[in-house]
């Protein structure tokens, strides 16, 4: 998930609108709207989340293993997005299913 967020993050389309936090933008991912606290429940897996972010932003570890993924959602829900003719599956890990547009 880290690279498709920094992948919103460099996307050129946010840049040129202006958008600086596109993981906000219009409840661009769920975690924003859920309604549910923000707040970590579980110590040690937030500390393994900021280690493994901190090491994707300053190593590059795992950039890049989404095939440059700008979109993903859970494998129990279909959004709305996946049917548009330029979308493209590069891959699934887990329970996530990763898309970016064809070039």
């Amino acid at each position: 998930m880290c690279d498709v967020v920094h992948q919103a993050v460099l996307s050129a389309w946010h840049l040129e609108r202006g958008i600086e936090m596109p993981v906000r933008d219009k409840c661009q991912f769920s975690w924003f709207c859920d309604g549910k606290s923000d707040e970590p429940r579980d110590g040690d897996s937030w500390d393994t989340a900021r280690q493994i972010s901190f090491n994707f932003l300053t190593y590059g570890e795992f950039r890049g293993i989404t095939e440059g993924a700008t979109h993903y959602h859970a494998t129990y829900v279909h959004p709305d997005w996946t049917n548009d003719k330029g979308m493209h599956m590069v891959g699934s890990i887990g329970e996530h299913i990763f898309y970016r547009w064809n070039q």
